[in-house]
């Protein structure tokens, strides 16, 4: 079974490494770390297992973890999800990755695109929930107190 440290190092992985790389490279790890305000070389010894000398290797800490999540906007604890569904897939990891690279005013078009779909999809949801949701049955006219005596 894949411990949290594993998972951790396994997505770090995946975001360090460049579009046409089979594993992370200095520049991958520099983007990142640079990006979270991070130390490279200290993501460096996470990816490489380096030990402490404690005899632990050296993990992804809560602290970077959270600082690489909110710089990527990925989420507070993608790095924590088990990669089921969408949600911290790997295609996601590479979709994200790939973005990157785009210049900046073409990333920003594409953004804005994302984010329109985005709406228009809960729009869409909301219009077919809306029509094909079973309304509660109507309540009973009230009653009158001239119903019971026969006046009408």
């Amino acid at each position: 079974m894949e411990t949290r440290a594993d998972r951790r190092r396994r997505k770090l992985r995946a975001l360090c490494t460049l579009p046409g790389h089979d594993a992370p490279t200095a520049a991958g790890i520099k983007r990142i770390a640079a990006g979270a305000g991070l130390n490279w070389q200290a993501l460096d010894q996470v990816l490489k297992q380096v030990k402490r000398p404690s005899g632990h290797e050296r993990t992804l800490g809560d602290d970077a973890a959270q600082a690489i999540e909110s710089a990527l906007n990925l989420g507070r604890g993608w790095f924590d999800t088990d990669g089921a569904g969408l949600t911290g897939s790997e295609w996601e990891v590479g979709a994200l990755r790939d973005l990157r690279e785009l210049p900046h005013a073409e990333r920003e078009a594409w953004c804005a695109q994302l984010h329109a779909r985005a709406e228009k999809w809960r729009d869409i949801t909301r219009e077919i929930l809306a029509r094909y949701t079973v309304a509660p049955p109507a309540a009973p006219p009230a009653e009158t107190p001239a119903a019971h005596l026969g006046a009408g």
